[in-house]
């Protein structure tokens, strides 16, 4: 199948056509001509057009949890397929806090052989069925495929494990994703410790939680080299000691979420268990520290943080609640509540250079891996009921993808 996108503006930095409004003909899933006006003589061609039209290189989200296998009625993998399309991404990255866990090779043939229409990586775990006592077989996962190493949302409260898995994966070149959460500090809190906290009567979660587990992690990381992501932080004073790691030469990386930056702990008030996030939500001026450090290019990419959520994990009270957020089909307009949308293009795309991934481009003979996305007039909002944007409006939203030869376009 051929298409063409009609005056689409291209937002992609790396490309000769940033910001300009092109036509971009593509067959046999490759770009084959990008021009100012492109005339049709065969009538196979769809045309894809759409007022205020804009396509970027296909969005990635290398850390999303679908909850299968094993989880299956929390989302299942062909449901969150289909929101990572609604979302605009081209790309994800599978977690591999599943059942059974991901830290053999072999449960990689249960992604490889599922052939959708977006392209699936898969993160195998740091410790063997996420125990935090062995390392899994890291050898193993990466020769069938697996691009990080992570043991999702858990503290490495071993730092000899960390220190193993730093000096293994420098064998292959692998990457060491670390959620950094000491959980005795964390000390079984609820929210972000603060004055909200309190005149909720809710056990707070301090922002030590993190910087110290970042901090201890960034000397082990000076002792035995290797490269490491920190995903999901909310504090910027940890930021901070990521960029000065960086500064020294250190291969590392960090990422945050875009709910972590557009909401607080405010947002609290009347005890609704969507905002109940871990990390937690910070405050209104840690958010805006954030944000500088996205444009000043401290952070590294932005991610949803997407966890498949079933009703009833949601539906009770406070304390008894899951933690997660459910967002991977409003992520980039989310994201462009905060930054520009040319940021916001930059900050979905940047992982596959952290996670050392081919990235799309939008040239001629380039094999065509595009998201599609647009400015919406009406503001509507197009979150589910059990995400924390429900209640949001988004200037910017997703039209769909063109990847693998085929347009997949929202309704």
């Amino acid at each position: 199948m051929s298409y063409l996108l009609r005056s689409a503006k291209i937002i992609d930095s790396t490309s000769e056509f940033h910001l300009q409004n092109k036509d971009i003909f593509i067959e046999n899933g490759f770009i084959s001509a990008i021009e100012d006006e492109i005339k049709l003589n065969d009538t196979e061609v769809e045309v894809i057009q759409h007022k205020d039209l804009m396509v970027s290189p296909g969005w990635i989200d290398p850390l999303v949890d679908f909850g299968e296998p094993g989880f299956e009625q929390r989302q299942g993998l062909a449901a969150g397929i289909k929101e990572a399309i609604k979302g605009g991404f081209c790309a994800i990255g599978i977690l591999p806090n599943t059942k059974p866990v991901i830290d053999h090779g072999s449960i990689l043939d249960y992604f490889n052989r599922n052939k959708a229409e977006v392209n699936i990586y898969v993160n195998g775990s740091i410790s063997k069925n996420l125990q935090g006592e062995q390392l899994s077989e890291m050898f193993d996962l990466n020769q069938n495929g697996a691009i990080a190493f992570t043991d999702y949302k858990k503290g490495l409260s071993n730092p000899q494990l960390l220190k193993l898995a730093l000096q293994y994966t420098q064998n292959f070149g692998g990457l060491v994703v670390n959620y950094p959460l000491d959980e005795n500090l964390m000390n079984d809190g609820l929210m972000h410790e603060g004055k909200q906290s309190t005149q909720l009567g809710l056990k707070g979660i301090s922002y030590l939680s993190e910087e110290v587990r970042v901090l201890r992690d960034l000397e082990i990381l000076r002792y035995t080299k290797g490269k490491m992501h920190f995903a999901c932080l909310s504090s910027a004073k940890a930021v901070e000691y990521v960029a000065k790691a960086k500064e020294e030469g250190l291969e590392v990386s960090c990422s945050v979420t875009p709910h972590h930056l557009f909401f607080s702990d405010s947002d609290i008030s009347n005890f609704d268990t969507l905002f109940k996030t871990l990390p937690p939500l910070r405050t209104k001026e840690n958010n805006e520290k954030l944000i500088a450090q996205l444009n000043k290019g401290l952070i590294d990419f932005v991610h949803s943080d997407h966890f498949a959520l079933h009703a009833d994990m949601k539906e009770t009270v406070f304390d008894q609640a899951e933690f997660g957020v459910e967002s991977l089909g409003v992520s980039f307009g989310a994201l462009t509540k905060s930054v520009s949308v040319e940021k916001a293009v930059d900050l979905m795309t940047k992982a596959y250079e952290i996670f050392d991934l081919p990235k799309p481009q939008i040239a001629v003979n380039s094999e065509a891996s595009l998201s599609l996305f647009y400015k919406d007039s009406q503001n509507l909002s197009t979150a589910n009921s059990t995400s924390i944007w429900k209640n949001e409006q988004f200037e910017f939203k997703p039209l769909g993808i063109l990847n693998q030869g085929k347009a997949l376009l929202n309704s």
